[in-house]
Parts: C-alpha cells; sequence; structure tokens
C-alpha cells in the first residue's frame, strides 16, 4: 500500500485510474461548457474556440476541479495540508506545458492528422497521458519537504496562470506562441 506524507500512512489518495477517468471526464465538459451554454462566465473555464491555448486552459481547470473533488473526499485523511496543496498546484502550473510537449510528437513526425476521428483518439490519448504525467510529478512533490521560497514561487506562478487565462480568453496575446511577430524592434532596425 502505498504512502504519503500528506495522508495517513493506512489511506491512499484517490484511486489513480478514477483521479484520471475524472480528469477526462472534466476535460471533455469543459471542452463544450461554453459551446452549449453560451454563459460569458463559463468562458473563463471552457474552451471558446479550438486553440491550442484554449485546450491548456481547460486541463488546468479539468485538473483543478478534479483536486477539489479529490480534496472533498480524503480532507479528512490530509495530515499534511500545506503539502497536499503545494503538490496540486504546482502540478497545475506544469500541466499545460506537458500537454503541449506530448500533443506536439504526433504533428512533428507525421504531420496533421488523416481524419477528425483520429485527431480526436489521439487528443483523448495525450489526454490521459497528461493526467498520469501530472501525477508523477504531484506525487514526488507533495513527497519533499517545500522551502518557503518554492512555495511563494509557485503561489505566484499559480496566480499569474490563472490570471493569463483569464486575460487572454478574449483578447489573444500580439505575440503568438508559434507565429513571427508582424514587427520585431531589432529586424525592423536592420539588426
Amino acid at each position: 500500500m502505498e504512502t504519503n506524507i500528506t495522508t495517513q500512512p493506512q489511506k491512499k489518495d484517490m484511486a489513480a485510474i478514477f483521479k484520471i477517468i475524472t480528469f477526462l471526464a472534466l476535460t471533455v465538459f469543459l471542452h463544450f461548457l461554453y459551446d452549449f451554454t453560451k454563459y460569458q462566465v463559463f468562458s473563463i473555464i471552457s474552451a471558446i474556440d479550438e486553440s491550442i491555448f484554449e485546450h491548456m486552459k481547460i486541463i488546468f481547470y479539468a485538473y483543478f476541479f478534479t483536486n477539489i473533488i479529490e480534496y472533498l473526499i480524503y480532507h479528512k485523511e490530509i495530515y499534511n495540508i500545506k503539502n497536499y496543496i503545494y503538490s496540486r498546484i504546482f502540478s497545475l502550473i506544469f500541466l499545460p506545458w506537458v500537454m503541449i510537449l506530448l500533443y506536439y510528437i504526433a504533428p512533428v513526425i507525421y504531420g496533421q492528422m488523416p481524419s477528425p476521428l483520429l485527431e480526436v483518439v489521439y487528443a483523448i490519448i495525450i489526454t490521459i497521458l497528461v493526467g498520469i504525467s501530472t501525477e508523477i510529478i504531484r506525487k514526488n512533490i507533495e513527497d519533499i519537504e517545500l522551502k518557503k521560497n518554492l512555495i511563494i514561487l509557485t503561489t505566484i506562478l499559480f496566480f499569474l496562470t490563472i490570471f493569463l487565462f483569464a486575460s487572454f480568453t478574449h483578447k489573444k496575446p500580439i505575440y503568438d506562441l508559434f507565429a513571427v511577430p508582424k514587427t520585431n524592434y531589432l529586424t525592423d532596425q536592420g539588426v
């Protein structure tokens, strides 16, 4: 039986399979929430288009809500609340970047998916792998003593992530991740 410092040794975290299924289900739910309701309030946590950014946002919030569900189930068994919370916040910060790293494997090797069905199947597989990878990160962070500077940095990055997701939902950044900027000060100056 697995042990960690945040829950009593005789108890386990939410079953790994149930947690990944919950994460996947919430990801699908958040993917379509805004489309089905058209309520602006849901646009902050749901996808409003098919951009990679919107998918980063929905998996972030799907994992966030998955951890809230986990807390509601196991809150009485937690005896190191600091590590419990910060291991999950730390994982949340890395989750969208893990998604990008895993998602772009097929496009780099094979190019565009040959069918929409294959693209959906691939996205589901990647979402599951993102959940598993994030849980590995979380479990390792949870088992170490967190220093104050890591807690402060994690908190700042967590709120900065939420701020950016909210800000870029309706106004995408001027500098796209993969696009060459239309104006570049250095090249415009002949540098």
